[in-house]
């Protein structure tokens, strides 16, 4: 009986140590699947985000057969998603593109020519005047003082964007985030964008989608904008640009929809036109001369922020600055990322 109940109790130790041998090869299994699954989903959101940067390098081109001219114009994203959205979703079901385009010159150079645009455009974001010079001359002295030059035009901004990031996150510039809350580049508030700390991205809970100290800065562009596309906080950094001027700017590149970037917009074919503003007629301190070294009616550098978004929520970002060159359209600089 003794060593009938031995054999027993072996054969259920046995038997035991297989099933859990078995589970543990089902859970490998399974977390190979997954991970598997994850790189396959990874691979299609990168293809999809490229593909789309491929279009829009396309458009950019000196031959581009698009009736829109980004660089006179601003820039019609709409108009390009209506004809090739088709074609997205066909290639890349289950996926959606957002995409943002901005002017990299049309911003303001954190450097010791442009320290007094950059404290007014701290002021602008809710800084107090003397805290604004004082975050003004750190940002300089911290980004571009004492430093060996870069090597490669993607460390002459990468670079710099490190050290922005580290000055930021110091609390050098205080209340003031450095990449914003819009984590998919789509323009609108979603939940992660507005539950604090809850989720990714960070953000204050305010109810609006405010945007990063990074979105008014350029550390590889001139700092000449572009009538046609710079941001109204920007336009007032400019020498005699009030915000009467600058909220007519807005209103007359909107058009009559009142939004940006569709068929209606208003353009501006030369500085000169901005004379013809009943704001600026109005204004008599202000002299097309103060402005003109800060205004141009064309951009040639574009900052293009792309994300591929999978149904299930996960996210593929590429931001990258495209240099319109007679030669084709150049990357200066490149960053692609998980959202993170």
């Amino acid at each position: 009986m003794v060593k009938k109940g031995f054999i027993l109790v072996t054969l259920s130790w046995v038997i035991l140590i297989a099933a859990l041998l078995a589970v543990s090869q089902l859970r490998d299994a399974e977390l190979r699947l997954r991970g598997t699954r994850q790189a396959d989903q990874e691979a299609q959101l990168r293809n999809a985000a490229l593909s789309s940067l491929a279009l829009i390098r396309a458009a950019l081109g000196k031959d581009s057969e698009l009736e829109f001219d980004a660089p006179s114009e601003g820039w019609g994203w709409r108009i390009l998603a209506d004809q090739y959205s088709q074609e997205f979703e066909e290639d890349f079901p289950g996926i959606s593109i957002h995409v943002q385009i901005h002017d990299d010159d049309s911003r303001v150079p954190p450097t010791s020519d442009h320290e007094q645009r950059l404290a007014m455009l701290l002021e602008e974001l809710g800084h107090e005047p003397l805290q604004a010079r004082k975050s003004a001359f750190d940002l300089n002295e911290v980004l571009w003082t004492d430093r060996d030059p870069p090597a490669t035009a993607n460390e002459k901004h990468e670079v710099p964007r490190l050290r922005l990031r580290r000055l930021v996150g110091n609390n050098a510039i205080r209340g003031i985030s450095l990449y914003g809350e819009d984590l998919d580049f789509d323009g609108e508030l979603d939940k992660n964008e507005r539950d604090r700390n809850l989720s990714h991205p960070p953000d204050n809970g305010d109810g609006l989608l405010d945007p990063g100290l990074e979105e008014f800065l350029t550390l590889s562009g001139s700092g000449v904008c572009n009538l046609n596309m710079v941001s109204r906080e920007v336009l007032l950094t400019i020498p005699g640009i009030n915000e009467a001027i600058a909220k007519e700017i807005l209103a007359f590149r909107a058009g009559p929809d009142s939004i940006e970037g569709t068929r209606d917009d208003g353009v501006f074919e030369t500085v000169d036109s901005i004379l013809d503003l009943s704001s600026v007629s109005r204004f008599r301190e202000f002299t097309l001369g103060r402005a003109n070294s800060y205004l141009r009616t064309s951009t040639e550098r574009f900052d293009v922020r792309i994300a591929a978004q999978s149904e299930d929520g996960m996210l593929f970002r590429i931001q990258t600055i495209l240099l319109r060159t007679d030669e084709g359209v150049q990357v200066v600089c490149w960053k692609e990322d998980y959202g993170f």
